[in-house]
């Protein structure tokens, strides 16, 4: 029987279908007192935690930083709409909207002010 994780392993035609934990464990269910095949599990094992441990920190990383993107640009709304001052000037108008072009609803504002 553990000519089927052998083959299985040689072929690897499809990656989705190589699972190389789950094919030594069913090997070592066969064969229990097998130490190739105990060997072989925990490094598959190992291998495959260490996988899933990598993914998940890129995962958590690209999270933390996409919160951290959005706290950063409300930070920006929430200070410029107390910055916004009443032009006192044509020109200062015209700067202050152009700085705004990209939030309608700081212009809004601008306009009330």
């Amino acid at each position: 029987m553990f000519t089927v994780f052998i083959c299985r392993q040689a072929m690897c035609l499809c990656k989705s279908s190589y699972r190389p934990a789950a094919d030594a464990e069913f090997a070592l269910r066969l064969e229990l007192h097998n130490q190739e095949i105990k060997k072989q599990y925990t490094d598959a094992k190992s291998s495959y935690d260490k996988g899933n441990t990598t993914n998940k920190k890129q995962e958590m990383k690209a999270s933390v930083q996409e919160v951290a993107s959005q706290a950063a640009s409300k930070a920006k709304v929430v200070a410029a709409e107390k910055n916004v001052t009443p032009p006192t000037t044509a020109y200062q108008f015209e700067v202050s909207w152009r700085g705004l072009s990209g939030d309608s609803g700081l212009q809004a504002s601008l306009l009330k002010v």
